[in-house]
């Protein structure tokens, strides 16, 4: 299996993210991780996984209408705050052109990196 790992790890007030391999490579550089998303956005996100997903009706689906194109933004803003450096971009490069089984862990001992898209 070809698994790269985001380890996310909370120092202080501050988090970083590093990345781990388990096919040779070398690991990614540590980076700060700030997250970008608001309380907004959180809320928005827990009615569409939640409410919209579950059971879409009127009101749901106007409001999951409007979450959508934030959703593929705020992906966009995850992925370039861990693999815009060039040595964790080679990582999962990698990774996906190995065959698969591939897979991408999140790990952390602190659950709030987990509110990410």
């Amino acid at each position: 299996m070809n698994e790269l790992r985001l380890v996310f790890e909370k120092s202080d007030d501050a988090y970083a993210v590093r990345l781990e391999n388990d096919f040779g490579g070398g690991s990614g550089r540590r980076l700060p991780f700030e997250s970008f998303l608001t309380e907004d956005d959180h809320e928005n996100l827990g009615c569409y996984l939640g409410g919209f997903m579950d059971l879409p009706d009127g009101g749901s689906e106007v409001r999951a209408r409007a979450v959508e194109p934030s959703i593929v933004d705020w992906g966009r803003k995850l992925f370039a705050a861990v693999f815009d450096r060039a040595d964790n971009r080679e990582l999962i490069n990698h990774v996906l052109r190995c065959d698969p089984p591939r897979v991408l862990t999140i790990a952390t001992a602190d659950p709030d990196p987990l509110r990410a898209p």
